[in-house]
């Protein structure tokens, strides 16, 4: 008896627990003599998990430890679309978020909740505002002066101006991912001094 196997790619890539119904499969192509690669391949899942199920005592998986998560999944999307919505709460600290939106839980466990979908504090970066004005200003110049030679740009005297102020300035933190540093409810503007 020949058995013909078709490769299947596991469509999801996150930690999937199996069903006992899934281990028995694995444990029954196995006794025919089949491979873990076949078999994973066969049922589209990892090598790993088919080599845990075939070598395990039983096939009835563990139930899982630990305490169950204290925010759900629809009350992280509602936080995170919140959290996203504008640059005053991309700017918004954690308790603040939490008394808003009502949520049963404590800073920390937001911060990890958040962190496992890629969200962070970070400070924000600062730029100055960029009007289609200055936009189109800043590409001709670009443009006019992309093909300069060596010598020329060393006839350039570069200078830039720096100030001094006695208040108290305070770093500013936004929640983003990865990749959002620029966004514009992420960025920090910064205005230049008028003449003075």
């Amino acid at each position: 008896m020949s058995t013909t196997i078709t490769p299947v790619t596991p469509t999801r890539k996150t930690k999937t627990w199996l069903t006992r119904d899934q281990r028995l499969t694995e444990r029954a192509l196995r006794s025919q003599n089949l491979t873990y690669e076949q078999i994973a391949s066969q049922l589209g899942i990892t090598y790993r998990q088919v080599q845990t199920a075939c070598t395990a005592d039983r096939p009835t998986p563990r139930k899982s430890r630990g305490q169950r998560r204290k925010l759900s999944e629809d009350q992280l999307d509602e936080t995170i679309e919140f959290i996203t919505s504008s640059k005053e709460t991309r700017r918004t600290p954690y308790e603040t978020v939490i008394k808003e939106l009502q949520l049963p839980v404590c800073k920390s466990t937001l911060r990890k909740a958040l962190a496992r979908r890629g969200y962070h504090r970070c400070k924000a970066l600062r730029k100055p505002p960029m009007t289609e004005r200055t936009r189109i200003i800043r590409l001709n110049w670009a443009l006019e002066h992309v093909n300069w030679t060596r010598e020329q740009w060393c006839k350039i005297l570069w200078t830039d101006e720096t100030w001094v102020t006695s208040t108290y300035h305070r770093q500013i933190y936004v929640t983003r991912r990865s990749g959002e540093e620029f966004d514009e409810t992420c960025v920090r503007e910064r205005y230049q001094r008028l003449g003075g």
